[in-house]
């Protein structure tokens, strides 16, 4: 299973629950200011997906936003 496969096996699994994510919706996880993106990733710290979110970034190799609470 790929990182991808997993956080959305996981985020469909919290939806379902009727749960949430805090970046859903919200545009700082990829604003163009360093201090929105900083909140952003704070924010991250209470996401179920924190972990899975941060694998995922890695594998695909993401290098602009907030992902699994690191500012890339």
């Amino acid at each position: 299973m790929t990182a991808r496969d997993e956080f959305n096996a996981d985020l469909l699994a919290l939806l379902d629950e009727g749960r949430s994510v805090p970046c859903a919706g919200r545009d700082e996880w990829t604003s163009d200011e360093p201090d929105e993106r900083a909140h952003a990733a704070e924010e991250c710290v209470s996401c179920p997906l924190l972990e899975v979110c941060a694998d995922l970034a890695t594998e695909e190799r993401h290098k602009w936003g907030v992902w699994g609470g690191l500012d890339r």
